[in-house]
């Protein structure tokens, strides 16, 4: 996937939610991309994200190839997040599941009530407090295999929205839950991010 593929792809789903109020951004075309291309250049075929919203995130990666099944977990506090969901089902049938709840509690229960397959991906994009980003990131490891990629958003410590998940992606540095590879930021790789991004997400992988 391109930028123009992901910024098309964006706007058809917009559109598809037009009847309703969009309440957040959502995935950026940038991010898009570079969750496509992490599936396409990778054998990376069951992913487990939080924070499903307009479902950006999802149709960027069930969207790469077909043998790609997707688990979003989510708040479900939106009016659009049925609508979103069929718009999924529609697009890539059998393909998608939709699980409602809070992250914190949710993804445990998946983890001690499921015979789950272990997934190879984790997308991360849940809430914003230092708290609960450090808890998705936690539980989410118990679902994953031992070096799954991980993707964390909004590490954008300059921002209101992103200093507690940058701050939980250090910690979870710190403790040797998760290897950093790269901080990117509004598509470009940093070492860092800088006070200017105003879109930035961390990867690495499960230890």
């Amino acid at each position: 996937m391109n930028l123009q593929q992901a910024k098309t792809l964006r706007t058809y789903v917009r559109k598809s939610l037009s009847d309703y109020a969009v309440t957040e951004g959502g995935t950026s075309p940038e991010e898009m991309m570079y969750l496509a291309n992490l599936i396409g250049l990778t054998d990376i075929r069951y992913v487990a994200e939080i924070g499903l919203n307009t479902g950006y995130s999802a149709h960027a990666m069930l969207g790469e190839r077909h043998d790609v099944r997707v688990v979003s977990f989510d708040i479900g506090s939106h009016t659009y997040i049925e609508a979103a969901k069929k718009l999924i089902d529609d697009m890539y049938p059998g393909r998608h599941r939709l699980i409602l709840g809070n992250s914190t509690l949710m993804v445990p229960n998946y983890a001690d009530m499921e015979p789950v397959e272990k997934f190879d991906m984790a997308f991360i994009d849940g809430g914003h407090s230092l708290g609960t980003a450090f808890a998705d990131i936690c539980n989410m490891r118990r679902i994953c295999k031992s070096g799954a990629i991980v993707v964390m958003d909004d590490t954008t410590p300059f921002r209101h929205y992103g200093k507690g998940p940058y701050k939980a992606w250090e910690q979870a540095i710190w403790d040797g839950i998760v290897e950093h590879s790269e901080y990117v930021q509004d598509g470009i790789t940093r070492e860092l991010p800088t006070k200017t991004g105003t879109h930035v997400w961390a990867a690495g992988f499960y230890k």
